[in-house]
C-alpha cells in the first residue's frame, strides 16, 4: 500500500486513473527490466514494450487505496479496450475490485479516443461541484496534458497528488501537491498469468 500524507479526519478521497497511460508505462518499464531495451529512453523513442507483462486491477487496487475503502468517493478507471474484449469478464474484474468503469470501446484499427477529456471533465466536476472543501484529489497519469488541469487545482487550494512511474511529465511532478512513484510496486502490478488482467 502507498502510504499517503497525515489525513484529516472525514475527508473523501476521489481517485482518478488513465489506465492505457499507466499500463503503456509499464510495459516500457517491464521491457528494461527483461533487457528487450537497454534503457527507458531507447524504449520510450522506439517504441518498445513489454506486451506480456500486464496491470492487474486487482492489484492495483490495492496499491492507491490499501484499507482505506471506506475512505474513497470515487474510484474510476479511463482508457479504451477493443471491442473484442469479453465485455462480461472485464466487467466482472471491474467491479470486484471496486472500480468504476470509463472505459471507451475502439476497433483495432483506432487509437484512444475521449480518454484524457472524459477524465478531465470527470475530475474537474467532482472537484468544483460534489467533493468537500479538503479533500484531497488523485490523479493516477504521466501525462503532460493534464498540467493546465493541475495546475488549475492547485491554484485553488485543491490537493492534487499525481502516481505515477518515475518517467512522469517533470511538469506534471512540478505542479501538482505532491507526487508518488509507482516503480517501486512494478513487480507487484505486473506479471505474465491471465487472471485479473485487462
Amino acid at each position: 500500500m502507498v502510504t499517503h500524507n497525515e489525513r484529516t479526519v472525514n475527508l473523501a478521497d476521489y481517485i482518478y486513473i488513465d489506465f492505457s497511460n499507466l499500463a503503456i508505462g509499464a510495459q516500457q518499464l517491464s521491457a528494461v527490466h527483461e533487457s528487450l531495451a537497454p534503457d527507458l529512453a531507447s524504449a520510450m523513442a522506439n517504441k518498445i514494450f513489454n506486451r506480456n507483462h500486464k496491470l492487474d486491477v486487482r492489484r492495483l487496487c490495492d496499491v492507491l487505496v490499501g484499507d482505506r475503502k471506506q475512505d474513497v468517493a470515487r474510484l474510476v478507471l479511463f482508457g479504451s479496450r477493443l471491442a473484442t474484449t469479453n465485455d462480461a469478464e472485464f466487467l466482472r474484474v471491474l467491479h470486484n475490485a471496486g472500480f468504476e468503469n470509463n472505459m471507451k470501446l475502439r476497433k483495432a484499427s483506432n487509437g484512444e479516443k475521449q480518454v484524457d477529456t472524459s477524465l478531465v471533465v470527470e475530475m474537474m466536476v467532482d472537484a468544483l461541484q460534489i467533493s468537500d472543501r479538503g479533500d484531497p484529489f488523485t490523479l493516477v497519469a504521466g501525462d503532460s496534458d493534464y498540467v493546465p488541469m493541475i495546475k488549475k487545482l492547485t491554484d485553488m487550494n485543491i490537493h492534487v497528488d499525481v502516481m505515477f512511474w518515475d518517467h512522469a511529465s517533470q511538469e506534471l511532478q512540478n505542479v501538482c501537491s505532491n507526487f508518488v512513484s509507482l516503480n517501486p510496486h512494478l513487480d507487484l502490478l505486473t506479471h505474465k498469468s491471465s487472471n485479473g488482467q485487462i
